[in-house]
């Protein structure tokens, strides 16, 4: 149902990115539900979630703080990022942790483009501004 918030089937809280596979899935981050989700677009149902919602903690693949973005790499893993502490973890194809670390810096939550001008954003942790810049 359009502009209705939940996490049952069918259901999301704030989602954020949706990625078409090259297997025809489509993933999803779901942010205020804490969790990513592999969808087949034909049938809408959930084929695959990792984390949990309710569950607003960085343990993935079981458990993710606030999931705003999910990449695809060629070899079938998964970059994903978390807005609390700035997480970035790359996940296996099966969900398992190949790597996870937090960034240095807060980026902004979308990019504008390679042609963009610099635009600032306001860090969540402390009172500086950061810069960032297409180029």
């Amino acid at each position: 149902m359009p502009d209705t918030r939940g996490s049952g089937e069918g259901y999301l809280n704030f989602p954020d990115n949706a990625r078409l596979l090259p297997d025809g899935w489509l993933t999803v981050a779901d942010i205020r539900n804490c969790r990513l989700l592999f969808i087949d677009p034909k049938t809408r149902k959930t084929l695959t979630q990792w984390g949990k919602p309710g569950v607003c903690k960085h343990a993935p693949p079981a458990t993710f703080a606030y999931p705003n973005d999910i990449n695809y790499f060629d070899n079938g893993d998964f970059l994903v990022t978390e807005i609390p502490d700035a997480w970035i973890s790359r996940l296996g194809p099966d969900g398992h942790v190949v790597w996870s670390s937090r960034s240095r810096a807060e980026p902004p939550s979308q990019t504008d483009g390679p042609s963009a001008k610099p635009s600032a954003w306001p860090s969540t942790r402390r009172t500086r501004i950061g810069v960032h810049s297409a180029a």
